[in-house]
């Protein structure tokens, strides 16, 4: 897995399909890591393999890839949960001997999977960890934009980022096989959406917003990026989705951050 560090610094964000979303300038003053591409089928499924660790921090009844959507170990993970991308993240952080960066609340969620109800664990953050995470929402549209003010890295033309996006396709593609952004990260438009940490809510209407995490205590959390079966328009770096916690789709996937020092 390749990191790449993401400096400090702000942009200016706005919801696209929000009529009448004022923008807003986004600081961010720390810098951190952000994998250079989305995790892959092989990475994850070392996670579900590995024996030494116990089952009870292991995905709940994972069915698996989709073969057809992700055929080889390089091709990105879907079918994951956003809480299954959490144990993901203190699996990998527990691997390499650093502070795993969740821990349960000892509280529950209800969350919403087609017309059941479910209770699930609420997660939170531990100060100070080392370990491995959730990039937030902010943390990802200023590391998809790169410096941008355009609706893709790549600029405003929609038919730009099919060099650099796996969108309207039949099926993902390898991590990493379209052409990087100005700093270095591959498909952060396309391929598959990607969970951020955040609970998916309007921004807050304060200006600036300075190392925003989004809204806790909400039903959905945020999706970003568009997929394989997306139009461009989906995969504009403005553009915000949502998800319940609990699914799991063959266009949904995730990469993950690291602090420089702490969580």
């Amino acid at each position: 897995m390749t990191l790449l560090e993401i400096k400090p610094g702000a942009f200016v964000r706005k919801d696209p399909d929000k009529p009448g979303a004022t923008e807003q300038r986004v600081q961010l003053t720390r810098a951190f890591f952000l994998s250079d591409r989305e995790i892959s089928v092989g990475q994850f499924q070392q996670f579900i393999s590995d024996a030494k660790y116990p089952n009870a921090e292991k995905p709940e009844k994972w069915p698996g890839v989709d073969a057809q959507t992700g055929p080889t170990p390089d091709h990105p993970v879907q079918q994951v949960s956003w809480y299954d991308a959490v144990l993901f993240c203190n699996w990998l952080s527990r691997k390499e001997g650093r502070t795993a960066c969740y821990e349960r609340s000892g509280k529950k969620e209800k969350v919403k999977l087609g017309n059941a109800e479910l209770g699930r664990d609420v997660w939170r953050m531990v100060a100070d960890a080392t370990g491995y995470r959730l990039p937030t929402e902010a943390e990802w549209e200023y590391a998809c934009r790169a410096g941008t003010t355009t609706e893709f890295a790549s600029g405003s033309d929609e038919e730009m980022p099919r060099k650099y996006a796996v969108i309207q396709a039949s099926r993902t593609a390898s991590a990493g096989s379209k052409l990087p952004n100005g700093w270095g990260l591959f498909d952060m438009h396309g391929n598959v959406w990607e969970w951020c940490w955040d609970g998916y809510a309007n921004y807050d209407a304060k200006s600036p917003a300075v190392d925003p995490t989004g809204a806790p205590g909400v039903p959905d959390r945020v999706i970003r990026g568009g997929c394989w079966n997306d139009a461009a328009v989906s995969a504009r770096a403005s553009f915000r989705s949502r998800g319940a916690p609990v699914s799991r789709y063959d266009f949904l996937g995730f990469r993950v951050a690291r602090g420089q020092s702490g969580g």
